[in-house]
């Protein structure tokens, strides 16, 4: 059987070919997993996929950890803890994850894309091409949006390679304004100094 997702708001919902409208917003709080604990998963083809409107806090891996360095993370620096996670997904770059709060902490991904793709047994089988997923206006869990080699000063929940995260939520949804804000001294005399420049 397979189950086509369209839009995650308060539950999975598995789709015909057809459009469902969507539920309400979800709330996911203290989740927590063995191995790996991710909040909302679009594994297998899901294209055109929406994670709209949820608020994701607390996702907690209790045996992926720096204390357990050797247990198969997501990556070598952070938890298996992901609020959303893209995996096996050939149509990721056709999804949209907007307008959540993705309140993890900053070792743990707020939206993460494994770049492996594998078989039903689980072995790898190749390698996932396209992208990115669009990820814009979301929460990270911070005014200076998500921590990611890309966003120097971000201190927010990380974001994997193959996320288009900017312009971000400056403060949480609903309510926050889509918009990458000035956060530090440095940032403010750029903006200063490119908005008072003539054009």
């Amino acid at each position: 059987m397979v189950l086509r997702l369209t839009t995650v708001r308060a539950r999975w919902l598995p789709q015909p070919d057809t459009q469902r409208s969507p539920s309400e917003a979800n709330t996911i709080n203290t989740l927590n997993g063995g191995s790996w604990a991710h909040a909302i998963g679009l594994e297998g083809d899901t294209p055109n996929a929406q994670v709209l409107d949820n608020s994701i806090s607390n996702v907690n891996d209790v045996n992926c950890s720096a204390v357990n360095p050797s247990a198969n993370c997501f990556s070598p620096t952070t938890t298996d803890a992901i609020a959303v996670l893209f995996q096996d997904d050939p149509s990721f770059s056709s999804g949209q994850v907007h307008n959540n709060n993705l309140d993890v902490t900053s070792i743990d991904y707020g939206i993460a894309v494994d770049p492996t793709l594998r078989d039903p047994s689980g072995n790898p089988v190749g390698v996932l091409s396209g992208g990115p997923v669009d990820g814009t206006c979301n929460w990270w869990g911070s005014p200076t949006g998500p921590t990611a080699a890309s966003n120097p000063g971000g201190t927010g929940a990380q974001v994997s390679p193959n996320v288009t995260y900017s312009p971000w939520l400056g403060t949480p949804a609903p309510g926050g304004v889509c918009g990458t804000p000035v956060t530090t001294k440095d940032q403010c005399k750029k903006r200063w100094l490119a908005d008072s420049l003539p054009s």
